[in-house]
């Protein structure tokens, strides 16, 4: 939330930056195992099935945060 709204406070050229630097760099090492973990998961139904509980968890805790920033005026809800 706070990396969001110190985006969201910034002009919008300089917010663009940072998201494009940010979406440009390598990926971590945790995002590289969520990689190979999704490919595991493609292969293995209980792989598959621990995956898809763990995204759905934190598709909740997204859809919270995202109501937070709508709350706090970051976020247009339109």
């Amino acid at each position: 939330m706070r990396s969001a709204h110190e985006v969201a406070s910034l002009p919008w050229s300089e917010a663009s930056k940072r998201i494009i630097q940010s979406m440009s760099e390598r990926p971590d090492r945790r995002m590289l195992l969520l990689l190979d973990v999704i490919v595991v998961a493609r292969r293995d139904p209980h792989v598959a099935q621990t995956l898809r509980r763990g995204l759905e968890s934190y598709l909740r805790a997204m859809t919270r945060a995202n109501d937070a920033a709508v709350a706090l005026g970051l976020i247009d809800p339109a």
